[in-house]
């Protein structure tokens, strides 16, 4: 199964010069923790080289990617085949953690889709807009900001309901 999982703002960006252009938010972090956590996860190689090239701990790492062959963490999966994730899809579980192009090739793959939209119109350079047409909101929960979360935010999540 392929779960896919991003917060963006209210223009859906999700990145600036290849970070998050909020400052943390907490709960955000948590979330993604507690739900990618024993998992694998693959993101692209943008999105590994904004982790300053480390692997998240207590997850199977994967990057997609043209250019990335090999890495000093022996840990790491590298691939640049989409197909081979996607067989190995159909009997393990794979969480899609970006960047905008990946979250594009993934999308009419995942079943599930876990947004944290950011209330908040911030500076951005990576976008990434969800087809939400195929798919149904079964979850929303709305939080104010707070000393530890900078802006007001929202848990949604989606099934697919239709297939692409």
């Amino acid at each position: 199964m392929i779960k896919m999982i991003v917060a963006y703002d209210k223009n859906h960006g999700i990145g600036w010069n290849n970070q998050l252009p909020w400052s943390k938010m907490h709960n955000d972090l948590l979330r993604f923790k507690k739900l990618t956590i024993g998992h694998n996860i693959v993101m692209g190689r943008k999105t590994f080289d904004s982790l300053d090239k480390h692997i998240l701990p207590d997850r199977v790492n994967f990057v997609l990617s043209r250019t990335l062959t090999k890495h000093n963490d022996s840990s790491l999966i590298i691939t640049s085949d989409i197909n081979w994730i996607l067989n190995r899809a159909k009997v393990e579980d794979f969480w899609i953690i970006g960047g905008s192009k990946i979250y594009s090739l993934f999308e009419d793959y995942a079943t599930k889709l876990y947004i944290t939209e950011i209330n908040a119109q911030l500076t951005a350079d990576t976008y990434y807009f969800p087809k939400l047409n195929y798919w149904k909101e079964t979850n929303r929960i709305k939080f104010p900001a707070d000393t530890k979360n900078p802006f007001d935010y929202r848990f949604i999540t989606y099934h697919k309901a239709t297939v692409v």
